[in-house]
């Protein structure tokens, strides 16, 4: 009995190994019959994260590609553009390295002749002698005008690059066009001070040795009229100080009278001995409304206050309408002397601004028209397609003026609403800054008419 009641005992005892090793398989059973192991399903919850993970980095490189392959477009186009402005910019320099020479070789020639008898200027010998020197710079003439001044004459030349812009720029196949003007005028030659000998009034503006004015391009500054002469005495300071505070102000101002002759300044309303009359003041049209204290701040003054006529009237500041009172011995010149008179065999041949010295009259504006033989700021051809010389009241496209100039173009030059409104020295001034700025571009309308006189292709 004792012995059948062990049996079962020791029958549990010895199944309980087996019962251990049943548990030790059944994660494996578990796996065979596709049940996850709890270690396998632990080790799965922390891959999880690192799938995920990876599968956002792959969608983030989707992202990433395009927008990547749109900086590199944006960079290709960037470096076209680059380029190509390099290229005008070469263009330019080119062009205008011609103007120069062309210009040069063209006084010269002038001078020569008139040291030679009979001293007279050979237009065409003129002519021949600045195509030559353009032409060694890969440059064509296509407008030269000898200018007549107290001093001899000035040649004011206008040329054309050989080359063309590039394709895919604003101008594509146009040519760059440049002007240049040299003189023996001792008045315009910036590097001659000695010629001009002030009086020794101690109210004297002329005296003053300040900085002096670089013409310059660009939508805000001074810019002298092409028939305004801002070298003598105290002007190139007066410039300078008024493009400072243009450029401050973002004023575009445009000084119409700088230095003139006793004669001169009687004719326009003046008196002989004003403040133009010895180089110390400018007739200054979009300032009327700088206050006296923002003038101070730049070394200028409004000598006439409360006039609305003289409002745009400009000194240096601690000046007043006396200082000129030495009359006409506050500006004399030294000038050469030759066969063909006063200055004509001066061989101080050098290039000046293309508002030359103190030449022509300072307001030409009139309803009657001007020929060739007028100072015009672009080639006569393209002035005579456009108006004829006439100072011409709008068209149908807005366009009026010496020059043509749409009112939107226009854009209130100087302070007046429409082109044919203002003097003709405005005028001269916007179209010599559209020349500049765009060479002939704003009158393409009529290429037609002045192309084959100025050797172009229409």
């Amino acid at each position: 009995m004792r012995e059948k009641k062990l049996i079962p005992r020791l029958g549990r005892v010895r199944g309980a190994p087996a019962m251990l090793r049943s548990w030790q398989r059944r994660p494996l059973a578990m796996l065979r019959s596709g049940q996850r192991h709890p270690l396998a399903m632990l080790r799965s919850g922390q891959r999880r994260p690192l799938l995920a993970a990876t599968r956002r980095l792959h969608e983030d490189s989707g992202q990433i590609l395009p927008l990547l392959g749109l900086v590199i477009i944006g960079l290709l186009v960037a470096g076209v553009l680059v380029f190509l402005l390099a290229f005008s910019t070469q263009l330019a320099a080119v062009a205008q390295t011609g103007a120069d020479a062309a210009a040069l070789a063209g006084e010269n020639e002038v001078v020569h002749e008139l040291e030679t008898p009979p001293w007279v200027v050979d237009p065409t010998a003129v002519r021949n002698a600045a195509a030559s020197a353009a032409q060694q710079d890969n440059t064509r003439l296509i407008d030269l005008q000898t200018i007549p001044g107290p001093t001899g004459e000035d040649v004011l030349v206008t040329v054309w690059s050989n080359q063309t812009l590039a394709s895919g720029s604003v101008d594509f196949g146009k040519s760059a066009v440049a002007q240049a003007r040299a003189s023996t005028d001792p008045f315009s030659s910036p590097g001659a001070p000695s010629a001009v000998s002030p009086s020794q009034s101690s109210s004297d503006a002329s005296l003053s040795s300040g900085q002096r004015f670089v013409p310059h391009g660009g939508p805000w500054g001074f810019f002298p009229s092409a028939t305004a002469n801002y070298s003598v005495g105290s002007e190139p300071e007066i410039a300078a100080r008024l493009d400072a505070l243009a450029e401050a102000l973002h004023l575009h101002l445009v000084g119409i009278s700088g230095y003139r002759t006793p004669a001169h300044s009687v004719e326009v309303g003046g008196s002989a001995n004003d403040p133009h009359t010895c180089g110390a003041a400018s007739d200054t049209p979009g300032i009327e409304a700088v206050p006296e204290a923002t003038l101070e701040r730049f070394g200028l003054t409004r000598p006439i206050p409360g006039d609305p006529k003289e409002a745009d009237h400009i000194q240096l500041a601690g000046t007043n309408g006396s200082v000129c009172a030495g009359g006409t011995s506050a500006v004399n010149v030294s000038l050469g002397s030759g066969a063909a008179g006063v200055g004509s065999g001066n061989p101080n041949v050098h290039l000046v601004p293309l508002t030359g010295g103190p030449q022509g009259s300072l307001f030409a504006f009139t309803g009657s028209g001007l020929g060739p033989s007028a100072r015009w700021a672009i080639p006569w051809a393209v002035v005579s397609c456009e108006s004829g010389g006439q100072n011409t009241k709008p068209n149908d496209k807005t366009a009026s003026g010496y020059y043509q100039i749409t009112d939107g173009t226009w854009a209130g030059y100087g302070g007046y609403p429409e082109a044919y409104l203002a003097p003709k020295a405005v005028q001269d001034a916007k179209a010599h800054e559209l020349l500049a700025t765009r060479g002939l571009n704003p009158w393409l309308s009529s290429e037609a008419c002045w192309g084959h006189q100025l050797g172009v292709s229409a």
